[in-house]
């Protein structure tokens, strides 16, 4: 059996996390990058076939993410609040 985060899915636990200030841990095979993500959507096939693994779809072992160096744009609940 397989699992694949996607980087949406990774950003929401983030947040979570953050929220509730509590450790969260994500079990998965890999990360699927956005880029790998859309260029599969194109091709329709199944995402860890059609990967290269030697590029930027490379599975990244979580200890790898420094979610402190990712970028974030306000989530959809964050629009709607004035600062």
């Amino acid at each position: 059996m397989k699992y694949t985060v996607m980087w949406l899915q990774l950003r929401s636990v983030y947040e979570l996390r953050d929220k509730e200030k509590r450790d969260i841990v994500i079990g998965a095979t890999s990360f699927l990058r956005p880029k790998t993500y859309l260029d599969n959507l194109v091709t329709i096939e199944d995402p860890m076939t059609s990967m290269d693994r030697t590029t930027s779809a490379a599975p990244i072992h979580p200890s790898d993410v420094n979610m402190d160096e990712i970028k974030l744009s306000p989530s959809k609940s964050d629009a709607g609040q004035h600062h």
